[in-house]
C-alpha cells in the first residue's frame, strides 16, 4: 500500500483500513488518473510476494478507494449540471467524465466486495448514491447546497422507504446489497425517534417487515446476529419503562449506571459521539436548571484521552464515557449521535427528542405535573374528610331517626298498656257487679240496716281500691288476689247467703 501511495504520489490522501474519508482538498485529476490506469499492473508485481487471500482482500480495497474516487468526480459533475448549488470544481476541464463512466459501469462490485473491507462498504454506498443523484433534477431553491429529488444522496434520505430499498436492488446484489438496505433501514430508524404518529408507526412496520425478510434470506449469520441484534434493542426503547443497564464510567473512572441519577431529580441525557459538541451549552443548561440532572454520554477507544479532555474542560454537568471496544453507542441507544432522553425522578421515560430546550421542559413539566398529583392528593384527602362528615351526618340522621321511631313505638305501647288496663279494669269490675252491689246497699238502707250498710260499703270501697291498685301493677302477689278475691265473695254473700272456704296448697309460697 506505501509502494502504490508513493509510486503515484498519492501518498498524502490518507487512506487506511480504517478511514472512509477521502479528502477531496488534496487531489490531483493528473495523479489520480495515472494511478487509476495503472493500478492492474502495479498490482501483478506483487500477486506472487504476498498469500493470496492477503492479495486479493488488499487489491479489492485498493480498487474500491479507486473507484470511490471516480465517483467522486462524476458526482461533482452531477452537481455541476444542477440549475443551483454549483460547487467550486477548478479541475473541471481536465477531467474524462466518459471515462471515469466507463470504468464505474464495467466494475463487477459483486465481484470485487470484501465482506469486511471497509473502504468495499464506501465503494457500495457512493456507488448507490450516485446513481441515486444522476435521478436528481431540481435544485433547491432555498438552500443551494442541498438537493430536492425523489431520491437524495448522501445521508438524507427520501420520505418513500419502499422506493429506496427497490432502487438499491437494481444497482446492487450480494452482501454489498444487504449491507446498504440494512444501513438504509437502520438510519430510518434511527432517525426516528418518536412513533407516535401513524406514518411513522407504517413506515417502522415496513422497517421491520423488510428486516425479517432480510434475516430469512441472508446467508451471514454473524450479519444476522448484528441485525437481529440492532433490533431487539430498538424493541427495548419501545417499553417506557426501559432504562439501558450498561456500564458507563465517570471522570474519576468509576462505574455509573443510568439508574443511579433516578431518586431525586429529573435527568435528561445527551447522546453523542462528539465529545465537544454543545458542551459549553449543556453546562449552561446545567447551571440555570439544579433542579433537573443533565447528563453528557459519550464514547471513545482511550478513556485517558477523555479523562484528560474533561479535566481542561470543567464541566458543570455529569459526564460519562463508554468504551466502545465491545459496543457502541449505536448498539444501546436508538441512534448513536445527538439525541436526548428525559426520565423523570422516578427512572420512567417521558420522551426523546433532538432539541435540548424541549426535551428539558419535558423534566420540568414531569416536576409540575408531580405538584399537580400532590394537589390532587389534598384535594382528594378533602374530599374524603367531606365524604366522611357527610355519611357521618346521615348515619347520625339515621340514629336519630331510628331513636324517634323507638320512642314512639314506646309511646304506643305505652298507650296500648294504659288501654289494656282499663279494658282490665273494665273485665274486673263489670257493670252489672256494680250496679248490683249499689242497690244491695240501697235495700239494706231502706230496711234500716245501717250498720250492714256501711260494713257492705266499706268492703266494697276497699274492693274498688284493690282493684285499682293492682291495676297498675305488672305482677299481684298470690295474697293481695286472695284479699281481693275473698272481698269479692263476701260482697256476693249478702246478695245470695252462702258459705265458702279458700284453699291453699300449703307448698305455695
Amino acid at each position: 500500500i506505501y509502494d502504490f501511495w508513493k509510486e503515484y504520489n498519492l501518498f498524502f490522501q490518507n487512506f487506511n483500513f480504517n478511514f472512509l474519508y477521502l479528502d477531496s482538498r488534496k487531489i490531483k485529476y493528473s495523479g489520480f488518473h495515472s494511478a487509476l490506469a495503472n493500478s492492474e499492473s502495479f498490482f501483478r508485481k506483487y500477486k506472487n510476494q504476498l498469500p493470496a487471500p492477503v492479495y486479493d482482500f488488499v487489491t479489492t480495497e485498493l480498487r474500491a478507494f479507486l473507484l470511490t474516487g471516480a465517483i467522486h468526480y462524476l458526482t461533482m459533475q452531477q452537481r455541476l449540471n444542477l440549475p443551483l448549488g454549483r460547487p467550486y470544481f477548478p479541475e473541471y476541464e481536465e477531467v474524462d467524465f466518459e471515462e471515469l463512466e466507463n470504468r464505474v459501469n464495467e466494475f463487477y462490485l459483486h465481484r470485487n466486495y470484501n465482506d469486511y473491507g471497509i473502504h468495499s462498504r464506501q465503494l457500495a454506498g457512493d456507488l448507490l448514491d450516485y446513481y441515486f443523484l444522476k435521478m436528481n433534477r431540481t435544485g433547491n431553491f432555498i438552500n443551494p447546497g442541498q438537493f430536492n429529488a425523489p431520491v437524495q444522496s448522501g445521508w438524507r434520505y427520501f420520505g418513500d422507504l419502499l422506493q429506496k430499498v427497490e432502487l438499491t436492488k437494481t444497482v446492487l446484489t450480494g452482501h454489498a446489497l444487504y449491507s446498504q438496505i440494512a444501513e438504509t433501514l437502520l438510519q430510518e430508524k434511527m432517525n426516528t425517534l418518536d412513533y407516535s404518529s401513524k406514518d411513522q408507526r407504517i413506515i417502522q412496520d415496513e422497517i421491520t417487515s423488510y428486516f425479517d425478510l432480510m434475516l430469512r434470506l441472508v446467508n451471514n449469520k454473524e450479519f444476522a446476529n448484528a441485525i437481529e441484534k440492532l433490533m431487539e434493542n430498538h424493541l427495548k426503547w419501545q417499553n417506557e419503562d426501559y432504562v439501558p443497564e450498561t456500564q458507563f464510567l465517570n471522570p474519576v473512572g468509576e462505574t455509573v449506571y443510568f439508574s443511579d441519577f433516578f431518586g431525586e431529580k429529573p435527568t435528561v441525557f445527551y447522546i453523542t459521539e462528539i465529545w465537544e459538541r454543545e458542551r459549553y451549552f449543556w453546562d449552561d443548561l446545567a447551571k440555570d436548571n439544579p433542579e433537573i440532572n443533565f447528563v453528557l454520554v459519550m464514547e471513545g477507544n482511550n478513556f485517558e484521552d477523555w479523562q484528560n479532555y474533561v479535566e481542561r474542560a470543567e464541566p458543570v454537568a455529569y459526564q460519562l464515557f463508554l468504551a466502545n471496544y465491545n459496543q457502541q453507542l449505536r448498539n444501546i441507544f436508538k441512534k448513536d449521535r445527538y439525541h436526548f432522553i428525559a426520565y423523570d425522578k422516578e427512572g420512567e421515560r417521558i420522551g426523546f427528542g433532538e432539541n435540548p430546550i424541549d426535551v428539558m421542559n419535558l423534566a420540568k413539566h414531569s416536576l409540575m405535573v408531580k405538584k399537580k398529583e400532590l394537589n390532587r392528593s389534598q384535594l382528594i384527602m378533602i374530599i374524603a374528610a367531606l365524604g366522611v362528615v357527610l355519611v357521618a351526618f346521615f348515619i347520625g340522621v339515621l340514629i336519630w331517626k331510628w331513636r324517634v321511631r323507638l320512642r314512639f313505638r314506646k309511646e304506643q305501647q305505652q298507650r296500648r298498656l294504659r288501654e289494656l288496663e282499663l279494658t282490665a279494669i273494665r273485665s274486673q269490675m263489670n257493670p252489672h257487679f256494680l250496679f248490683n252491689c249499689l242497690n244491695s246497699v240501697q235495700n239494706l238502707v231502706q230496711q234500716n240496716k245501717g250498720r250492714e250498710a256501711h260494713l257492705y260499703l266499706a268492703d266494697f270501697a276497699g274492693l274498688i281500691r284493690k282493684v285499682l291498685q293492682n291495676s297498675e301493677k305488672e305482677e299481684v302477689s298470690l295474697t293481695e288476689e286472695l284479699e281481693t278475691v275473698e272481698q269479692y265473695l263476701n260482697l256476693e254473700k249478702l246478695r245470695f247467703d252462702f258459705d265458702f272456704q279458700i284453699t291453699v296448697n300449703e307448698g305455695i309460697d
